[in-house]
């Protein structure tokens, strides 16, 4: 399992852009993140806890993996971290989770 938590400086800012699509159960007991440009498998979740104000998913990818959710004032933030054999982390990422914006006319 990870020895440390990613901090701030362990991310570089990007144009914000959807990646990945999150759903969450009615209840909140799981999500399921799925690749927008369908590069990866989609990826299931359970609740482990909700500690601090936060929620955090055992993700089940081959090597494991974590989805934690918090709110920061009215934004919804998500961090994903990955894990690796033989590494600690091989793949993080964090942002905001936005609803699904709709275009078109009804």
């Amino acid at each position: 399992m990870l020895s440390r938590n990613p901090t701030d400086q362990d991310f570089v800012p990007i144009i914000p852009v959807a990646k990945d699509v999150v759903v969450f159960a009615d209840d909140g007991s799981t999500a399921q993140v799925t690749s927008v440009k369908n590069e990866h498998s989609p990826m299931t979740g359970t609740r482990t806890s909700t500690d601090q104000g936060k929620w955090s998913y055992g993700l089940m990818p081959p090597t494991g993996g974590r989805l934690t959710v918090w709110l920061s004032g009215t934004t919804i933030l998500a961090s994903r971290v990955l894990y690796g054999s033989g590494v600690p982390v091989i793949y993080s990422d964090r942002g905001e989770l936005r609803g699904n914006q709709i275009t078109g006319s009804p």
